[in-house]
């Protein structure tokens, strides 16, 4: 027996590995359990036993990048706020020291050496369950805005597909305006000379800037990718906060 076999006999079955539906093989059940499913979000309230869940990652932050875990020179009132009526973890260390496994591990609380994600570039297998795939099986809604970083995005076409790992919602964007992903979309919207003043060019293009060297953004703070991630995060808890729901937001 595999493991997919396994699991779908298990009390997880319901949880989708890579579609939010447990009946792969019959489109009729497909569309009744995704019917049922909508119905028990739409009538049911978040309740201590359904708390609502944000979940907010930044890339690259150290633990004394805020002011609160002993650093002066951050200014970082808000997030000092949480460490104050919250707890920061201060001994807490990340499974890997590069970006892909260790978000990886995040989402599915396995190591590296057990999910297969021991580098940058290397996908996440779509049979690995998530805390995303797990919640919805609580029926909760799920949502992903922002950097998640499950597929390698560099010279991947972003408009196609991609796996939904548990979220019934997706808007991918895992650099700050590199690519045409949702993020570099919105600001095609806006205008053409905003999509240049939000355009980070990567290492290695002959537009690029020097590597390692440091500018200003060019634009407002309010077509920022940071902007854009907290609006979406916004109007995501804004459409949902009558029923339980799970969000990423990546920054």
């Amino acid at each position: 027996m595999n493991r997919r076999t396994f699991l779908k006999n298990s009390a997880l079955a319901g949880s989708a590995l890579y579609t939010p539906y447990p009946f792969d093989d019959d489109e009729k059940k497909c569309e009744e359990y995704s019917l049922q499913r909508l119905y028990k979000q739409e009538w049911m309230k978040p309740s201590p036993k359904h708390p609502n869940i944000i979940l907010i990652t930044a890339d690259q932050m150290r633990v004394d990048n805020i002011a609160a875990n002993g650093n002066e020179a951050m200014q970082t009132p808000n997030l000092d706020g949480m460490v104050k009526n919250g707890a920061s973890f201060l001994r807490c260390h990340c499974p890997s020291s590069v970006c892909m496994p260790s978000r990886a591990s995040l989402f599915t609380g396995r190591y590296p050496s057990n999910h297969g994600v021991r580098t940058n570039g290397v996908p996440l297998s779509e049979d690995e369950i998530t805390i995303a795939n797990i919640l919805a099986n609580e029926d909760y809604y799920t949502g992903q805005i922002g950097k998640l970083h499950f597929l390698p995005h560099y010279d991947r076409n972003h408009r196609g597909y991609h796996p939904s790992y548990g979220f019934d919602e997706m808007l991918i964007a895992d650099e700050p305006g590199c690519y045409d992903d949702a993020y570099g979309r919105w600001l095609e919207v806006l205008g053409p000379k905003v999509r240049e003043q939000g355009r980070v060019r990567m290492p290695g293009k002959k537009e690029a800037r020097k590597w390692k060297t440091c500018y200003p953004f060019e634009g407002p703070d309010n077509i920022t990718h940071a902007w854009w991630v907290a609006d979406e995060t916004i109007n995501f808890i804004k459409r949902n906060k009558n029923r339980p729901f799970f969000m990423h937001a990546g920054f």
